[in-house]
This record gives C-alpha cells, sequence and structure tokens, in this order.
C-alpha cells in the first residue's frame, strides 16, 4: 500500500505526521512521532480562558458591590451628620464596626464623636477623641486634644489638660485653636497660684492676631484683674512713719498738698501726724494711655499698665486727635446723655452708652456704647469708645482732671508687676 505524502500545509493546520499514533490519558495527550510532546501553553490558556473570565467577572461584580454598599452607607453618615441627626449614631457605629480600616473610617470617628457630645459625658466619649488623637486631619488632631483638655479640666486633672493645651498651641501656635489653648492655659496657671504664668498667657492672647473680640475683651479683663485686686478705687492707705509730713507724703505720691487734704477730711490739724496714723492717698496715681493703631486704652498706675481695654477709635476722615488731655467728670445720667445726643448728633449712629468722659481741651471724649465687632477698628466720629462694662469700671478708678494721653502707636508699655498677694 503506498504511503500517503503529507504537504505543507497540512502540517501548518495541524494534522498529524504520518504514523502518528494518539494516546489518550486522563493525565495528558501526546503526539507522539518519533519523539514525543506536549500541548503548547497557548492551547491550554485558550481552554481555560472561558473560566478565567467567569471568574474574574464574579469578582468585579462583587468588589463592586462591597463598595457600592460602603458608598452609600458613607453617604447616609454625611447625612446624618450634616443634619446633626443625634438619633441615628447606631448607623455610625455599624459603619465602623463593619468598615474599621475603611477609607472615610477617621471621618465616621470624628462625626460620630462630635454628635455624640450632645448626650454622652467626656469620660464616655473618651476613647473615641482618643482614637483621633493621631488622626491625618489636622482639624480632627486638633478638636480631639481640646476635647480631652476640658474633659480633665472638667475632672479637676488640671496637669493632664494643660499638657494638652501646650500641645495645640505648639502645633499650630498661628491657628484660632491655638489662642483658646492660651485662654485656658491662662485659667489653669491662675488656679494653680501662678499669676506669673497667668499673665503672661492672657498677654499673648490679647497680642494674638487671630483672638476673636469675645477672646481679647475676656484676657484683657483677666489679666486687669490681677493687677487691680490689690488696688482700691477709693484710693491707698499711708500709714504715717517717724518724721512724715504732709507735705513730704503729696511729694512721694506726685500729688498735689489740697488732693490729699481734700482726700483725709478728717484731719484736725494738717501740721500734725501721728505715728501709725492712716492716711487715703487719691487717685491721682491713676492716668489713661490710648494708642491709636493697637485700638487699645491703658490704664497707668504711676506709670505702670495695671489695664488694658480695647477701644474703637475715629475713621480715617474723622481721626481721634492725639496729644495730652484731662479727664472731665464722668457723666453718666441718662437725661444728661440724652441731651449731649442732641448737641452731638453725629454721635447718634454709635451712641454714647452708659457714660461720656469728655477730654479737655477736646471735643474728644471716652465713652461707652461699644460692640465686639467695633472693637479695635476705626468706627468712630472722632472720640475713643469702649464696652459699657468697661466704661464703669475705668471711671471707678479714674477720677477727673487725669490725664489722658493719646498717641499714634504705643512704642513700648511698662507692665507693672503683679502684687504678691493676688488671688
Amino acid at each position: 500500500m503506498a504511503r500517503r505524502r503529507t504537504s505543507r500545509a497540512d502540517r501548518a493546520i495541524g494534522s498529524p505526521p504520518p504514523r502518528a499514533r494518539v494516546e489518550t490519558s486522563s493525565r495528558r495527550i501526546r503526539w507522539q512521532a518519533g519523539r514525543p510532546g506536549r500541548v503548547s501553553w497557548r492551547s491550554r490558556a485558550g481552554a481555560c480562558a472561558p473560566w478565567i473570565a467567569v471568574i474574574l467577572l464574579l469578582v468585579a461584580v462583587a468588589y463592586r458591590e462591597v463598595l457600592g454598599t460602603e458608598s452609600r452607607r458613607w453617604e447616609e453618615c454625611q447625612q446624618i451628620y450634616a443634619a446633626g441627626e443625634v438619633a441615628r449614631l447606631d448607623v455610625l457605629e455599624e459603619y465602623l464596626q463593619r468598615y474599621p480600616e475603611g477609607e472615610h473610617a477617621e471621618t465616621v470617628r470624628y462625626y460620630y464623636a462630635r454628635l455624640a457630645a450632645e448626650r454622652k459625658d467626656c469620660s464616655t466619649l473618651r476613647p473615641w477623641w482618643e482614637t483621633l488623637l493621631d488622626a491625618q486631619n489636622r482639624q480632627y488632631r486638633t478638636e480631639a486634644m481640646l476635647a480631652l483638655a476640658d474633659c480633665a479640666f472638667q475632672e479637676e486633672r488640671l496637669e493632664e489638660a494643660a499638657s494638652y493645651y501646650r500641645r495645640i498651641a505648639e502645633e499650630d501656635p498661628n491657628a484660632p485653636a491655638a489662642v483658646l489653648a492660651t485662654l485656658r492655659l491662662g485659667t489653669i496657671a491662675e488656679r494653680e497660684g501662678d499669676l506669673i504664668r497667668a499673665a503672661a498667657a492672657y498677654r499673648r492672647v490679647w497680642e494674638h492676631p487671630a483672638a476673636t473680640p469675645e477672646q481679647f475683651t475676656s484676657a484683657a479683663r483677666r489679666w486687669g484683674a490681677l493687677y487691680l485686686s490689690q488696688l482700691r478705687p477709693e484710693g491707698e492707705r499711708y500709714i504715717v512713719r517717724r518724721g512724715d509730713n504732709l507735705t513730704r507724703i503729696a511729694q512721694r505720691y506726685g500729688l498735689q498738698l489740697r488732693e490729699v487734704l481734700a482726700a483725709n477730711p478728717q484731719l484736725q490739724d494738717p501740721s500734725r501726724l501721728e505715728v501709725g496714723q492712716v492716711l487715703r492717698i487719691p487717685l491721682s496715681l491713676f492716668s489713661v494711655l490710648v494708642s491709636l493703631e493697637d485700638g487699645a486704652l491703658y490704664l497707668l498706675h504711676r506709670g505702670e499698665a495695671v489695664r488694658v481695654y480695647p477701644v474703637s477709635v475715629g475713621e480715617l476722615d474723622r481721626p481721634t486727635p492725639t496729644g495730652v488731655y484731662r479727664s472731665a467728670a464722668p457723666l453718666t445720667d441718662p437725661n444728661a446723655l440724652e441731651e449731649l445726643l442732641l448737641r452731638r448728633p453725629e454721635l447718634h449712629s454709635i451712641g454714647v452708652g452708659r457714660g461720656w468722659v469728655a477730654l479737655i481741651p477736646s471735643d474728644s471724649a471716652l465713652h461707652g456704647g461699644g460692640s465686639l465687632d467695633r472693637l479695635r477698628k476705626p468706627k468712630t466720629p472722632g472720640t475713643v469708645q469702649l464696652l459699657d462694662e468697661d466704661l464703669l469700671e475705668l471711671v471707678r478708678w479714674l477720677p477727673a482732671n487725669s490725664e489722658v494721653r493719646i498717641v499714634p502707636r504705643a512704642s513700648e508699655v511698662r507692665w507693672a508687676v503683679i502684687p504678691s498677694g493676688a488671688p
């Protein structure tokens, strides 16, 4: 029997060579033609391709379903936080249980802590805030430290609270949160009796560019209280020593003899003083310095600042005049203030509040009626405006005919040493 010759075309399409024998087994398929051969990887891949495609499709569908579920739950968490729905905190808890390491887990923890603060006490929320101490978002870290510090402060753990407040102030000194932390550090120092550190903290708040009107006003009041607590609005007490006379005492305090006599009407014979006798030194020791650019009014005692008040000053087209003036007697009677407004219609837009202290000789004055949004800004028709409560405090310390010096900018203000007996 003649042998059939195989063409190149047959070989190209995979036709078995002559005398080829096919052996089939459960493990492999082998073509034999003189020497054994194997099925190519392309053939095997082609056979498995449909199954691989099916598996990849199932994985993609499952992954998409997981992402879709997490995305929907994340959107729900955002809506709950935006609406402030405290009653649905369980949804946030469920999200964190399902996706503790999810893309939005950190933010959901923050949402939960903020919302739960309305219902739960700080001891319950402490673990939630502690998880945010190492958050990537700086705002979350800062708010977590503030919350933990406030919690420690409420529970009288002052050292722990101070450590958090210091960390906030050091991490970003120019941030608004640093102002609040510094103000709280002053309060802690004051409660611990460290008045030097307290005054330094309050001064940093006063000078901080990010401080709000409420913050720098509060700092100024607490700061001044450290000094004024040891002084008396009615004047100082002086105990007569051996060799004293009224003239020498008046010169020691920079007063006129008549001022000392007027403050001590109980003296029957001013030329004769007894050792141990108590005299009253009037408040001529006080004066005022106004720095226009700083929007600050300093109450000076013997030339040293003991209190600072935030003020509004004259507008650019109606500036507050600079110079040295004398204060008139304060005008606080409501009827007299109404008459003043009739004579000065330009004051209607800002008001004069509960008091008016004219500056002689000028048309300017120190007066009340100020508001927080106008403090430390040029908003008046050439006057110096304070908050009502600040003006009333000022006139308690500042008698008539006191010196009031107004300068464009106070280059350097010397602060008085804090009295050792201050509370």
